[in-house]
């Protein structure tokens, strides 16, 4: 009987640690379970991949793919944003090609009110009589280099006589613009008239340095570069002077010097004495706006 007993005793004692080690094990796996969803868990909201697969408690491939599918998240996000921030490549080439429009229409406004307010100053201050007389000195014209910018685009078709001033049909309304448009290649008609209208209304603040706010601004001296204006050596103008420059050069032999200096010397006086007379003859010719005359002259 007592061995039957010991038998017993030996089953119920080993079925009792059967029980507590499958207790134990099915905590442990418990345990370990909420550790692995909290480390997950984290792992999306924080989108960080630098964890180890010991780490999640899982297979490598499971986090590898965790991870990428964060990393994809973040990338996306950004890429939108970025798309919110900067515009497509569409709006930006709409843009440059808007301001190239502008940029082309506005050079060929400007040239056409060159033309238009040059053919007014002809005919308004008797230019091309000065001009001849100018030739009659006997002076040579610029060339090449020697001719300024301002020369070459706003010589008025003229030899010598050309106008410093450089314009500004930006500062012109639209409705101005609508009208000089309109007379882009005509030489008569309405539309030409309408356009010439525009530029004699307009070219007193259009030919400022600056655009003027106040009428006292217009009083200020302003010098344009180092050209002498006047035997007396003045080279400011006031900011609303109408500058018109003469341009001519001595003549020279092979060894650089002069071919008659005595010459060179009487046609320099005969240009300042023409400025002179020109600006006495044109006052009033253009209203208030003054007129300055200035010698270029390549000594």
């Amino acid at each position: 009987m007592r061995k039957i007993r010991l038998l017993e005793d030996g089953i119920r004692y080993r079925k009792s640690r059967r029980r507590k080690a499958a207790h134990s094990r099915e905590r442990s796996t418990g345990f370990q379970l909420l550790i692995t969803a909290s480390l997950v868990v984290s792992l999306l909201l924080t989108g960080c991949g630098n964890l180890s697969a010991s780490d999640t408690g899982g297979p490598e491939g499971q986090r590898d793919k965790q991870v990428e599918e964060s990393l994809s998240f973040s990338t996306m996000s950004e890429i939108d944003r970025d798309r919110d921030m900067e515009p497509g490549k569409e709006a930006q080439d709409a843009m440059e090609k808007k301001a190239v429009r502008k940029g082309n229409r506005e050079m060929k406004l400007k040239s056409l009110y060159i033309e238009l307010l040059g053919t007014y100053l002809k005919e308004q201050l008797g230019l091309e009589d000065y001009d001849r007389e100018i030739e009659d000195l006997g002076c040579l014209t610029k060339e090449g280099e020697s001719r300024s910018e301002a020369q070459n685009e706003r010589n008025m078709g003229l030899k010598y006589l050309y106008l410093r001033n450089d314009i500004h049909v930006e500062r012109l309304s639209e409705d101005d613009l609508t009208v000089l448009e309109a007379g882009y290649g005509q030489t008569e008609g309405d539309a030409y008239d309408h356009a010439m209208e525009v530029v004699v209304r307009t070219f007193p603040f259009c030919i400022t340095p600056v655009a003027l706010e106040r009428e006292e601004d217009k009083k200020f001296n302003y010098v344009y570069d180092n050209v002498v204006s006047s035997q007396n050596g003045e080279t400011a103008v006031t900011m609303d002077t109408l500058l018109l420059r003469i341009a001519t050069r001595a003549e020279y032999d092979d060894e650089g010097e002069y071919v008659d200096a005595y010459r060179e010397v009487q046609k320099e006086k005969g240009l300042y004495d023409i400025a002179e007379r020109m600006e006495a003859e044109m006052e009033g010719l253009l209203g208030d706006v003054p007129i300055i005359v200035q010698v270029d002259f390549i000594s």
